[in-house]
């Protein structure tokens, strides 16, 4: 799990651990242009680096980093172009640093304007403005940015992309700033010890790209602050299900849903939540669209309301309520007399019994006609979008999209129940905590989307004694489902031409825990101290603070504190399967991954699973060696059954496939 941290706490901690330490602001600038550095270099093939830098510690960081790839890279040249202004004492010393490379790098202070970008660049260092940003970008800022996305080469953005708040994703607010807030395009964002909400809210999705979260020496005792909580890879969605259980373990949903017209959202709702794993699902349904319902999704059960009679069609929906473990109802049930009625009791009713329940689309419209003092209870979630949102709130959607976490809570403190406030990313607020789900794919902004999250969570809570998960963690679970069944299914149909019954086909196949593969949308938490000491790249810069790789002695004692590990393995490349980018290549081995382990690499510990000759998902053992790579910073684990321990030749002979492409040593 990884949780955001707002700027202005950001600020408060970094200054608390540089006061209790006597640590420089320089050395944590030193850490982090390591980060950026290592970002970079991958983009400057060939090529010139241009570094954009402002007058505060943001431009520091980016003069520091433009400084380490000077020193990697010998035949590198750099300009740098400086926002007009006085530069903080960091950046001051950054910028006397780069003296030393003499012509090898050019620095220019922007006062008549944007110049064209040097020839030859390829590659790109925002570091014009950081997360203490509170004002739309004007003038030469505002220039440099349009400037920057419309020549097409890589940016590789300092903490965030310049122009975008922290806090909320968007430009920050201002009554003189136009619709079209200038915020820098990157395709990678490189932020410092824990990410900022606003990397992963409304414009950050697509202004951030891929985001690399920076350790920067700040150690969880000196971190007191809160955060939204992400999912990430390794973190377990569901538990497998037992081998003596049955259908009732699993939970009863009733959907109340759907309408004439409507009988496709009915079906939606009930299939997912019978693919999310329902024991039972009833839908309560007109009686003329029952038979749709049925056929569409016949392992559901259906309930016939009484048309044009609400008070009738209350009493036949009484019996099954106290039979029920979790209640949906919205999904296409329209906004008629009839309806209202419906839903005014059933709000009423569930005030007076606490029954895990999720309201959604028409509901939610009915519910914000209700007199404003309604209150729905702590079991009940509300899935509004946008739209529906602002209706509740009796807002505009602009004020909605403009903070969404502040939104969420809103709705929370309104109606008194957990809130899921659905948008490209989802910002969920439970009494328990706040997270944001960024699982997902835009081929899911298509109707009947909303309809399967819906019956995903119907399904998780009426199941959650099984799966032991609750409040926020649960929302969190039911997002991850969903949006990684969207995300599956469009590979499959593309984009464009996935529907809603595409996504609900793929419940099934989401892993019980968060992969590889479906985290790659998100952070890598990287320590410089780490990297430096595996892949020795991380030398000390010249004239500056740096990081020295450890003596090899050093390095294997390191290494040896692996041995004797209980893990459990992954296993993402089973037993005989081909490598994804040579076919010729058989795994003779199981092969994975050890969640909550960081390697050199900035990715989970890899491990080959010994012993084990046909494929398995998960192991647990000892880890019994560790095959050190001299020319690559991917070390990998042995994971074997205590006492099962092979010898360094055994070792060589069976994980040859790959490692006979690198030279290592295996520690015993």
């Amino acid at each position: 799990m990884l949780y955001t941290i707002l700027p202005e706490e950001m600020k408060r901690v970094e200054r608390r651990m540089m006061e209790e330490t006597h640590t420089p602001s320089l050395t944590l600038m030193e850490y982090a242009a390591v980060h950026v550095a290592d970002a970079a270099k991958p983009y400057l093939q060939g090529g010139k680096l241009l570094a954009v830098c402002g007058t505060g510690n943001n431009g520091g960081d980016g003069l520091a980093a433009a400084r380490i790839l000077l020193t990697r890279l010998p035949q590198l040249e750099a300009t740098v172009w400086l926002l007009p202004g006085t530069l903080s004492p960091e950046a001051e010393e950054q910028r006397r640093k780069l003296t030393v490379f003499g012509r090898r790098v050019r620095v220019e202070v922007l006062q008549n304007g944007v110049p064209a970008l040097p020839q030859d660049t390829a590659c790109v260092l925002d570091a014009m403005f950081g997360t203490g940003l509170n004002r739309p970008l004007t003038g030469l800022a505002s220039e440099a940015v349009q400037s920057l996305n419309a020549s097409g080469l890589p940016v590789i953005a300092v903490d965030i992309p310049s122009g975008l708040s922290g806090v909320t994703g968007n430009a920050p607010a201002s009554e003189e700033a136009s619709n079209e807030a200038a915020i820098v395009n990157a395709v990678v964002t490189v932020t410092f010890h824990r990410p900022k909400p606003g990397l992963f809210l409304d414009e950050g999705l697509a202004a951030c790209g891929r985001v690399i979260v920076g350790d920067i020496g700040i150690a969880p005792k000196w971190d007191d602050a809160n955060g939204l909580a992400l999912l990430t890879k390794g973190d377990r969605l569901l538990p497998l299900r037992g081998r003596n259980t049955h259908k009732g373990d699993y939970g009863r949903v009733l959907a109340i849903v759907g309408s004439f017209g409507m009988a496709g959202a009915a079906a939606l709702c009930a299939t997912a939540a019978m693919r999310s794993g329902a024991g039972l699902v009833t839908v309560a349904c007109p009686e003329s669209i029952v038979s749709v319902v049925q056929t569409l999704c016949p392992c559901a059960t259906c309930l016939p309301l009484p048309p044009n009679d609400a008070e009738a069609a209350w009493q036949e929906l009484l019996p099954a309520l106290s039979r029920t473990d979790a209640l949906v109802a919205g999904c296409g049930l329209g906004k008629s007399a009839y309806t209202r009625v419906l839903v005014e009791k059933l709000i009423n009713w569930l005030q007076q019994n606490p029954l895990p329940a999720v309201l959604d689309a028409d509901a939610l419209n009915l519910l914000a006609a209700m007199p404003a003092q309604t209150r729905l209870g702590t079991q009940t979630v509300i899935t509004p979008h946008v739209g529906e949102a602002a209706r509740l709130l009796q807002q505009q959607a602009k004020q909605v999209t403009a903070d969404q976490p502040a939104a969420a809570r809103a709705l929370r403190e309104r109606y008194g129940c957990a809130v899921a406030l659905k948008s490209a990313s989802t910002v969920l607020v439970d009494g328990d905590g706040e997270a944001i789900s960024l699982f997902g794919t835009p081929a899911m902004a298509k109707g009947g989307s909303g309809d399967a999250l819906a019956g995903v969570l119907a399904a998780l809570l009426a199941g959650q004694q099984a799966y032991g998960q609750y409040g926020v963690r649960l929302l969190q679970t039911a997002c991850a489902l969903h949006g990684l069944a969207g995300s599956r299914a469009a590979e499959t149909t593309g984009e464009r031409g996935m529907l809603a019954t595409d996504l609900c086909a793929m419940l099934g196949n989401v892993p019980e825990m968060v992969t590889r593969e479906s985290a790659a949308y998100h952070a890598l938490k990287a320590n410089p101290l780490q990297t430096a000491q595996v892949s020795g790249q991380s030398g000390t810069p010249q004239g500056g603070f740096g990081v020295k790789p450890a003596p090899q002695q050093k390095l294997a004692q390191t290494l040896r504190t692996a041995l004797g590990r209980h893990v459990r393995v992954t296993v993402d490349r089973p037993f005989g399967s081909l490598h994804p980018k040579n076919q010729k290549m058989h795994y003779g081995l199981n092969y994975g991954y050890v969640a909550d382990v960081l390697a050199g690499d900035n990715e989970w510990q890899d491990a080959y699973i010994w012993g084990i000759e046909e494929p398995v998902e998960f192991f647990e053992g000892v880890v019994v060696a560790v095959i050190h790579r001299l020319n690559d910073v991917e070390d990998k684990w042995i994971v074997a059954t205590e006492g099962d321990v092979p010898t360094e030749q055994e070792i060589r002979e069976k994980t040859a496939f790959v490692e006979q492409y690198f030279q290592s040593e295996i520690i015993l």
